[in-house]
């Protein structure tokens, strides 16, 4: 998805609802794989002292940053023409 989007920009030619979807799905998984590793690594998975702390930290901003994952769904239903 996230090579398609970027070869659609790299001819000029319109692609909203490809990146859209490539982040929300990028955003989704990212967040999900954190969240999981550090229930795995239960208390210490919010440590100072291990990374997941950090990557849990920075793939909740992407659920925020650069659009919300609702404007994002609501992005892609309205290019689809639901």
């Amino acid at each position: 998805m996230l090579f398609y989007a970027a070869w659609l920009g790299d001819k000029d030619l319109p692609r909203n609802k490809e990146a859209a979807v490539a982040k929300l799905y990028a955003s989704e998984c990212a967040n999900s794989i954190c969240d999981e590793a550090s229930r795995i690594m239960a208390s210490y998975g919010y440590a100072m002292e291990y990374p997941v702390q950090r990557y849990l930290r920075d793939a909740r901003f992407t659920l925020i940053g650069g659009g919300t994952s609702e404007i994002l769904k609501l992005n892609i239903a309205r290019d689809l023409g639901v």
